[in-house]
């Protein structure tokens, strides 16, 4: 990996992780991933995740994590988004019926 191209990862790692954790965020990273606040606070300074680390991040966070952490690193990476758009539309036609179905058995 180019010096650029993992500058420009560990910078959108630790933009993704302001993004979710707007408030103590090398807190609520080091508890989610089992970490140092210190390491956490090292990825929120750009540094690359060790890759277990970085594994558990796309195992957790999924498609939309993928998709904007690895977007430099080529074209390929587009399909990651338009699976994270339909994980979020799924998940939202999730919550829609399961609105409804209580709203049908309120009105029972």
């Amino acid at each position: 990996m180019s010096a650029s191209l993992q500058d420009e990862t560990g910078a959108r790692v630790a933009c993704f992780l302001r993004q979710e954790y707007p408030t103590n965020t090398a807190k609520h990273v080091a508890g989610k991933f089992d970490i140092s606040v210190d390491t956490a606070k090292g990825y929120l300074k750009g540094n690359l995740p060790q890759s277990a680390t970085f594994l558990a991040m796309m195992a957790f966070y999924g498609a939309r994590f993928a998709a904007y952490v690895l977007e430099p690193a080529g074209p390929w990476a587009s399909a990651l988004a338009v699976d994270a758009s339909l994980d979020e539309i799924e998940n939202r036609i999730s919550t829609v019926k399961r609105q409804l179905r209580e709203i049908r058995r309120a009105s029972d």
